[in-house]
């Protein structure tokens, strides 16, 4: 065969394989539209009857029909967006009942042991939607489960199937979880305070290892519970610089006569981010009396810990505007710099960059 013939064999067999390619990509293309388009008519005929449901009170068996319809992954998704827009519980409770029997429903919920996390996810947001007390052991088994986002999804089911037990579950886990996880499993057990509150003193305990102890009180931070931020403030005196951060931190919340006396040894804190933190609580706790203690750590060694305490003063009010405005001619020179570039700031300023 001449090399001719060769290149004209492998000129049609490149031609042929960029044609079925093409073909290929269409087909593709209009196969994802198809779903796509069946994907919204399914929505929709979901949509209605949820509406009517959610608003009249009455229609319930023809959500879980138009539901039952649809592909078991796309009624999940279904179900768990009505929950999640926050139904009222007693709704939730008609909705997991209507739903528990249904045969789409015990397929994804046998996911739970699946060797594949994204499986048991699937089975843990059913759960959310459909769980109850006989789920009890289910549930403590994902909360266990070694992937974050399982784990995460089994703790949107606390608010409504959350047991002491479960709690005290999730509260000994947090240390080891991430702080994206750890952000929501907050969120989650804020909503649960009430159960979350006991466990929670319980823990707060100058023996409790540090790196535990630490996320105790940011949580309690989170939930900003009275008795749990006055045995917060208890732990102000605790050896780990990291304990001392948290509670400065926490103490913003506290507003009990007890929170300033140890804020302002907390502004004397040989850690520098323990300083910057009293002195940002100080400031919003309006605790006009620390005005002398904060004008002072204008000339802390830390840049931080000055900008935090100008921020604090400004927040004082006049009493405070006007220590910053003394403050510019004092002859250290950091200090007189911080005092004149936050003296400047307008109140609305302030209040954003002391948020921050």
């Amino acid at each position: 065969m001449s090399a001719f013939s060769v290149l004209v064999v492998v000129g049609i067999g490149q031609a042929t394989l960029c044609v079925l390619t093409v073909m290929l990509l269409l087909f593709n293309r209009e196969r994802q539209r198809r779903r796509v388009d069946r994907m919204r008519e399914g929505v929709a005929s979901v949509g209605a009857p949820l509406r009517r449901w959610v608003v009249e009170g009455h229609g319930l068996d023809e959500v879980a029909a138009s539901l039952r319809l649809l592909p078991p992954q796309l009624a999940l998704d279904q179900a768990s967006s009505a929950v999640t827009r926050q139904l009222p519980l007693t709704q939730q409770r008609e909705l997991a009942s209507a739903l528990c029997g249904e045969l789409w429903v015990h397929r994804i919920l046998a996911l739970e042991t699946s060797s594949r996390w994204w499986q048991r996810l699937e089975a843990a947001r059913m759960l959310s939607v459909v769980g109850g007390p006989e789920d009890d052991r289910t549930l403590h088994r994902l909360l266990r489960d070694r992937h974050p986002a399982v784990r995460v999804a089994a703790a949107s089911c606390l608010p409504r199937l959350a047991t002491a037990l479960h709690v005290a579950r999730v509260l000994d886990m947090l240390h080891n979880e991430s702080s994206a996880v750890r952000a929501y499993q907050y969120n989650v057990l804020r909503q649960v305070w009430s159960l979350a509150e006991p466990r929670l003193l319980e823990r707060l305990t100058p023996e409790a290892r540090p790196e535990r102890l630490v996320v105790w009180i940011n949580l309690a931070e989170v939930i900003a519970s009275p008795r749990c931020l006055a045995i917060v403030a208890v732990l102000s005196t605790h050896a780990d610089p990291l304990v001392r951060l948290a509670v400065a931190r926490a103490l913003k919340l506290y507003y009990h006569p007890g929170a300033q006396p140890r804020l302002l040894v907390l502004l004397q804190d040989t850690d520098w981010r323990v300083r910057a933190q009293a002195a940002r609580a100080l400031g919003c706790l309006d605790a006009v009396d620390a005005v002398a203690p904060l004008t002072a750590r204008l000339g802390d060694s830390s840049w931080w810990v000055r900008f935090r305490s100008a921020l604090a003063l400004a927040a004082l009010g006049e009493t405070g505007r006007q220590a910053l405005r003394d403050a510019r001619l004092l002859p250290d020179r950091y200090a007189a710099e911080m005092a004149t570039m936050v003296s400047g700031l307008s109140t609305s300023n302030v209040v954003e960059l002391s948020d921050g």
